[in-house]
């Protein structure tokens, strides 16, 4: 990790300040969206405030408060830069140490226990339409835990029927972890075609995960998982 960016994120903010000496959670979005009538009007300007001008969202987790149970109409990953976490989903309490990565679904709702100090942990929101279709279209990467999430998430297959999450615990080698920090770094130091680049890591990234976790069991696509990612391959090209 570069050391100028591992610095920045680091350092105390001011919510951070005021959560520390209350012991309690502080509102972390802008008041336009707290207080914007209809959820569905807070969903679209939370959305239009955080996607603008970029793809891909990527921020530190607050510490020094837990963060109540919440969700959103983007994908998520949590990703354990340093120290470690607890999240709690679906009920279930989910230990997290350096290097894990936990991908949420569009909808899931989790919390976060308090977060120390030397505890970072990085948030990148992105929305399923950033990922390439050619990623779903490749039969080589079928037996694969993130290809089954992926093709339901472009299926539209209700997350609430299924594991609306996907952990991915740390494992040797640093392929992963080099590829998260790339786009960490090109997030915070704001580079030209920075977006451009940060998209580009993505990509590489779910392809590492595709590549590094394999399904535990024979499972193979379905013939309508075969035949929906040709209809959406047929269907991008034409964009």
């Amino acid at each position: 990790m570069n050391p100028r960016v591992l610095n920045m994120l680091s350092q105390t903010n001011i919510l951070e300040k005021q959560q520390k000496k209350l012991h309690k959670f502080i509102e972390d979005m802008p008041a336009y969206v707290i207080q914007n009538g209809k959820a569905k009007n807070k969903t679209q300007t939370l959305n239009n405030m955080l996607f603008k001008n970029r793809d891909i969202y990527v921020s530190r987790h607050n510490r020094y408060a837990s963060y109540p149970a919440h969700a959103h109409t983007f994908l998520e990953m949590n990703y354990i830069l340093q120290g470690t976490a607890t999240e709690t989903l679906n009920g279930k309490k989910i230990e997290l140490k350096e290097g894990d990565l936990l991908l949420l679904d569009v909808g899931a709702s989790h919390s976060i226990d308090t977060l120390s100090e030397n505890d970072i942990l990085i948030n990148i929101l992105f929305k399923e339409q950033v990922i390439s279709i050619n990623l779903l279209n490749d039969p080589r990467r079928s037996n694969s835990i993130l290809y089954d999430f992926l093709i339901d998430r472009s299926l539209g297959v209700d997350s609430t029927l299924k594991n609306n999450f996907l952990l991915f615990k740390r494992k040797p080698g640093h392929e992963i972890s080099d590829v998260l920090d790339k786009i960490i770094e090109e997030y915070y130091l704001k580079r030209d075609f920075s977006n451009s680049i940060i998209k580009s890591y993505l990509q590489v990234l779910l392809v590492e995960l595709v590549r590094n976790y394999p399904l535990n069991t024979d499972d193979r696509p379905t013939k309508s998982q075969i035949l929906i990612t040709k209809i959406l391959k047929t269907n991008f090209r034409k964009l």
